[in-house]
């Protein structure tokens, strides 16, 4: 016999067992299964007197992962032998999260980019918003990714 057995009584059981709640209060395998997670609603806010409300939209780890991997560099470390740094452009890095996560308006969209006079989604967030009203999106995306907003305004503040 191998390694897994199998006895479908077995599996039921040992299932039972791990679903059920822990008398302490714990929380179960089942209370971790994709249907019984809350979806995360996307946010409408106005970032600007002079724009519209913004709605943004949060992604999944895996996509922003992507996002940041798209951003890093590898190069190798001067005078460290067969050392290696990497660096992360966070300014590009948060660029593509901003677009990745904003739902409305759709910075990809060609009637948008073409009313402000530019091509390519990167060129119409930064000829569309003003720096404070970049700053505060910013700090929205990173609000409904999960980020602590207090943590944001930190590095914000060391960054100027």
């Amino acid at each position: 016999m191998g390694l897994f057995k199998d006895n479908t009584t077995d599996t039921q059981a040992s299932k039972q067992a791990v679903v059920q709640e822990d008398v302490a209060g714990v929380a179960t395998l089942e209370s971790f299964l994709a249907p019984n997670i809350e979806a995360v609603k996307p946010v409408t806010k106005k970032i600007s007197d002079r724009l519209p409300p913004f709605t943004v939209k949060a992604i999944p780890a895996a996509q922003a992962s992507e996002i940041r991997k798209k951003h890093t560099k590898t190069t190798k470390a001067p005078g460290k032998g067969n050392g290696f740094i990497q660096s992360t452009d966070g300014e590009g890095n948060m660029l593509d999260m901003i677009i990745a996560c904003t739902v409305v308006p759709d910075f990809n969209s060609a009637e948008l980019q073409k009313s402000y006079g530019v091509m390519g989604a990167q060129s119409l967030v930064g000829t569309m918003l003003l720096p404070g009203e970049h700053a505060d999106l910013s700090a929205l995306v990173a609000e409904v990714n999960g980020f602590d907003s207090e943590m944001q305004e930190e590095i914000e503040k060391a960054k100027n």
